[in-house]
């Protein structure tokens, strides 16, 4: 079995896709397989796989319709990561909620359930009014994360008062 290397795959452009060392098409031309798609603006993302006639992975990504770029969120936080950090009782979007929309997109269960393939889901950030750090992601774009941790390890940390990312002090640590 292909050793990997643990670190998460981050891409700064919408389209992306990773090719898979080892895995290229060997059985003829490949195909597209989609995975799951979300509604993005006015359209949809989702993720994808091109796999060889034997199923074997060449390349996993992420697409999205013409119209997914119209329409997209102005606000700068889904509230997904919030934390009344001041401790008043209300928790205020813009300064207390981590400032990024996200969707959770599985690959599809061609590559997903693949004991060689390392990545099995994306997270997919809309940053409408960027991120840290200032004068670099500080203007609106996407963030795509291709995943190797389970996604239960990953959605197991709590919002919290710390960091930039509203993490419980103990998992931020």
């Amino acid at each position: 079995m292909r050793r990997w290397n643990a670190a998460v795959v981050t891409a700064l452009a919408v389209g992306m896709s990773v090719p898979l060392p080892g895995c290229g098409p060997r059985n003829g031309p490949t195909g597209r397989v989609l995975g799951w798609s979300v509604e993005l603006g006015n359209g949809t993302v989702s993720t994808y796989a091109e796999v060889d006639n034997s199923g074997i992975p060449a390349a996993i990504g992420v697409i999205y319709s013409a119209n997914a770029l119209e329409g997209l969120p102005t606000a700068a936080s889904d509230h997904h990561h919030c934390f009344d950090r001041d401790g008043d009782g209300v928790v205020e979007g813009d300064t207390e909620c981590l400032a990024t929309h996200e969707i959770v997109l599985p690959l599809p269960d061609a590559v997903a359930m693949r004991s060689d393939v390392p990545f099995k889901w994306v997270l997919f950030n809309w940053n409408p009014t960027g991120h840290i750090p200032p004068g670099v992601y500080d203007v609106p774009h996407f963030d795509i994360h291709f995943y190797m941790e389970p996604i239960a390890n990953v959605f197991a940390l709590h919002d919290g008062p710390c960091g930039p990312e509203f993490i419980r002090c103990d998992q931020y640590e």
